[in-house]
């Protein structure tokens, strides 16, 4: 997949905004998280924090702006995270020889 911007956002936030009916959860959003930078989201409750990450995490969808995950468009339904993250669900994080006792050993040299 190819960035779109010409930024090194890993996370892009264009005008975001997501409503539930009458009721507006977040507007007009706008950031960038760089590649290697950390952010944090402050606020009262109440105030889209969790709307926001939900967005993000691809459990919401946009109602209007653009959110980009490195680089990619997934604002509009196109690809979701959960489908750009999809490949890490096929990783064995277990090593098929090891075992309690031989990560112990190994860890102590």
């Amino acid at each position: 997949m190819t960035p779109t911007t010409t930024t090194d956002a890993v996370i892009s936030i264009e005008h975001v905004s997501k409503h539930y009916g009458d009721y507006t959860a977040v507007y007009d959003a706008a950031f960038d998280v760089r590649r290697g930078e950390f952010f944090s989201m402050l606020g009262p409750s109440g105030c889209g924090k969790t709307t926001m990450l939900r967005m993000i995490a691809g459990f919401e969808s946009v109602s209007s702006g653009v959110l980009r995950l490195d680089g990619v468009d997934v604002s509009a339904g196109r690809e979701s995270p959960a489908q750009l993250a999809s490949w890490a669900e096929q990783i064995d994080l277990v090593v098929p020889a090891a075992d309690g006792d031989g990560a112990l050993r190994a860890d102590r040299g």
